[in-house]
């Protein structure tokens, strides 16, 4: 179990601190373009899955296997409360 329990999140108190402040960058010190190795690291996710989320279109893409880092702080905002129980 982790320091807090899924149950005591706020979900719109998150969701309000997330967009409170749009000028924090959420990633600092990361490069503008980003291959896909690297999304994959930030994302903890593989390399498959971050080609798959391209393919879906999921995740923004220029087209040769990388991504911007505005396009991947846009896909943690919309999937960040994903894995949250609906209690």
């Amino acid at each position: 179990m982790g320091i807090l329990d899924d149950r005591e999140i706020d979900i719109e108190e998150a969701q309000k601190f997330l967009y409170s402040a749009p000028d924090i960058d959420l990633l600092p010190n990361l490069p503008c373009r980003l291959n896909a190795k690297d999304a994959a690291f930030i994302l903890s996710v593989s390399v498959p899955t971050i080609r798959r989320l391209f393919d879906k279109n999921l995740l923004a893409s220029d087209g040769d296997g990388s991504t911007s880092k505005d396009s991947l702080v846009e896909f943690i905002e919309r999937n960040y409360l994903a894995d949250l129980p609906v209690l």
